[in-house]
């Protein structure tokens, strides 16, 4: 008697290639480009900003110096220290039946992390302590609107304002200096600036070796993190919107002026536990604890309400 197809199945053991396909992939360049430092005790980080630094008078030789005194003024800025945390759980059961050619547990705690990674990107950039008191403020909500930035009032890009913000604010001795946009904005700021400005486009590479585009000298960086559904708004919110937001950042030492990451223990701090008291289970804790420091208002800048159309002139 023939071998039926219906028993030959049952002897067909599918080969699955080991591991997992990294799929889920946002852009964020600025890995090993920022500066991180301990915090100090308590819940927030404390310090003090130039405000004003007097003047000299002229007098004539003999001249009474009275009134000529002119005391530098000082003021406290304060960021609060929060945190995020994520935990991932999986049975013993579930990883010992399932196949030896990938460890499950592992591979869930490998994405555990990736996923709490990527949160807290989200929170540098759309992170307000003001809505939500339980995460820090990000770059955006650090950036005053005012004495930081430019609104496009959800109309196209224009160069000019890139000029105005690159040289008025890009100017604090020591500071690294980065341009930061989305795809949208990065296929059209590139592509107008390589037709129009192509002298002031050089190529550098990272701190990886890879090709870097530069704009007068200062890279440019694309990130996933930046929406194209962002608000015409002070500061931009995530969704609600057809923006988005070029951002200037640069990133140094806070007593230099810098835009830093003051943290708590480590980047991120893992705990396991191999046998958990109510489940048969092992389960991987993930802590990530600190705020954005800057420095000064020459940390960060902004270009905001940007649409998805041709950059202008």
């Amino acid at each position: 008697m023939a071998l039926l197809r219906s028993e030959a199945v049952k002897l067909d053991v599918p080969y699955l290639i080991p591991g997992v396909v990294k799929h889920i992939i946002n852009r964020w360049p600025f890995t090993g480009e920022y500066e991180t430092f301990d915090a100090p005790e308590g819940d927030n980080v404390s310090w003090n900003r130039q405000l004003t630094i007097g003047s000299g008078t002229a007098v004539d030789p003999n001249e009474d110096l009275t009134g000529v005194e002119s005391a530098p003024t000082y003021t406290e800025t304060t960021r609060q220290l929060r945190q995020l945390a994520r935990e991932v759980r999986v049975d013993n059961f579930i990883r010992q039946t399932q196949s030896k050619q990938i460890d499950v547990r592992e591979q869930a705690y490998m994405d555990a992390i990736q996923g709490l990674m990527e949160t807290w990107m989200d929170k540098t950039i759309y992170g307000d302590n003001a809505v939500n008191s339980k995460e820090f403020s990000g770059w955006h909500k650090l950036t005053d609107d005012a004495n930081q930035g430019v609104s496009e009032a959800g109309s196209a890009l224009n160069l000019s304002n890139v000029e105005t913000v690159k040289y008025t604010m890009m100017k604090k001795p020591g500071l690294r200096y980065h341009i930061l946009l989305n795809a949208n904005l990065m296929g059209r700021f590139a592509a107008y600036v390589r037709k129009e400005a192509g002298a002031y486009v050089t190529w550098t590479k990272d701190t990886f070796g890879q090709p870097l585009e530069q704009y007068g000298g200062t890279p440019i960086h694309l990130t996933d993190f930046l929406t194209m559904t962002e608000t015409n708004a002070d500061p931009p919110t995530k969704t609600g919107s057809n923006t988005t937001t070029m951002r200037f950042m640069g990133f140094g030492s806070v007593i230099g002026g810098g835009m830093a990451w003051a943290k708590i223990g480590e980047l991120v701090e893992r705990t396991p536990f191999d046998r958990l008291e109510s489940y048969d289970a092992g389960k991987l804790r993930l802590m990530m604890k600190g705020c954005w420091i800057d420095g000064s208002r020459y940390s960060s800048s902004q270009i905001r309400g940007i649409t998805d159309s041709a950059v202008a002139a």
